[in-house]
């Protein structure tokens, strides 16, 4: 493996001139795609500060802005390649589509409420009912979410996204729920693997596809190995199997026909990350918070990078195809992606 050079194009480690037969050689050859994270923690203290600020005197309208905001300074900080990615979202997309969400939700409450009024023993029903309705829609809400947040990201000015199908992550949400309750949680591991490989499989950079092809039945050993030895160690394993699934999950994901992902988490990593996190912030009544995701965030980018060949250039762009409702109802039902 060789060390990536500044960017796709650039003459190659040896100094062959751009354009020569030994340059197209080496711009050809397996490389190491390194991922970092750059974020000051006293920027991001103040960030925060002024969000909380505005927030609160906004009365929770700036939330939005906020949140694109926050987006935008993590976003920033995190190159692949030497290249930093943007995130592309505005406040005010956002906040139309909380808008709308707040809507729904007050004819959610408010049907019930009314329908009590004329008919109390109906009010019941129809809670069950929208509540049910709500739950079916629920892994649309969290395909949909997670599209949009993906096509706000670019890289190098190509956006990232989701196929517009859902269908395939939407009848493994159901039927896997199904099979686990009927198994008493014995075919957990196998769903969130199948949830993975749904969205994994359907993930797209431009016109660069990701593959995973994690195994079922390795997963399935994997997480009962883990379940158990957490178990005899009173939780302190967890972090291992933590560290080994995402390794695993690394190694089970290409990235177009001829790159790798690779992870080298160790569990020790992820219990000092752990212990930093809950401490950290404890003890300093959250005052350590920015510094301390700042450092999270540079841990998490430390641990991964992509192995391989690919031709950027060859990257087609895609469109920008969702809306930010599905983000307002994700966060209406708790189904937000932490950032």
């Amino acid at each position: 493996m060789m060390n990536p050079p500044d960017a796709p194009g650039s003459p190659n480690p040896a100094g062959a001139p751009v354009g020569s037969p030994a340059a197209a050689s080496a711009a050809t050859e397996d490389q190491d795609y390194r991922l970092a994270f750059e974020g000051s923690g006293g920027e991001y203290f103040f960030i925060f500060l002024k969000h909380v600020f505005l927030t609160l005197i906004t009365f929770g309208i700036y939330f939005a802005w906020a949140k694109t905001e926050r987006r935008a300074y993590i976003w920033k900080g995190f190159s692949f390649f030497n290249h930093p990615f943007r995130y592309t979202g505005t406040g005010i997309e956002l906040f139309k589509g909380y808008m709308l969400v707040s809507i729904g939700y007050i004819v959610f409450l408010g049907i019930p409420a009314l329908i009590a009024t004329v008919a109390p023993e109906l009010a019941a029903v129809v809670e069950v009912a929208l509540f049910l309705a709500l739950f079916a829609v629920s892994p649309y809400v969290i395909y949909r979410s997670r599209n949009f947040l993906y096509s706000r990201t670019t890289w190098r000015s190509i956006r990232f996204g989701l196929d517009q199908n859902s269908t395939p992550y939407v009848r493994e949400f159901f039927n896997g729920l199904v099979i686990t309750i009927i198994t008493l949680g014995l075919y957990a591991p196998i769903y969130t693997n199948r949830l993975h490989s749904a969205l994994m499989n359907n993930t797209r950079f431009g016109s660069l596809a990701f593959h995973y092809d994690g195994d079922d039945k390795e997963i399935w050993f994997l997480t009962v190995k883990g379940w158990l030895l957490t178990f005899v160690t009173f939780g302190i394993y967890y972090f291992w199997y933590r560290a080994e699934l995402e390794r695993y999950r690394a190694a089970h994901t290409r990235i177009g026909d001829t790159a790798q992902l690779v992870s080298t988490a160790t569990g020790v990593q992820l219990l000092i990350l752990y212990l930093l996190n809950v401490f950290g912030t404890t003890m300093t009544l959250g005052l350590a918070f920015p510094w301390i995701l700042m450092y999270t965030l540079k841990d998490l980018a430390g641990r991964y990078y992509v192995t391989g060949y690919i031709d950027f250039d060859d990257v087609m762009q895609r469109a920008e195809d969702e809306s930010a409702i599905s983000e307002g109802l994700a966060d209406a039902l708790d189904l937000d992606f932490g950032f």
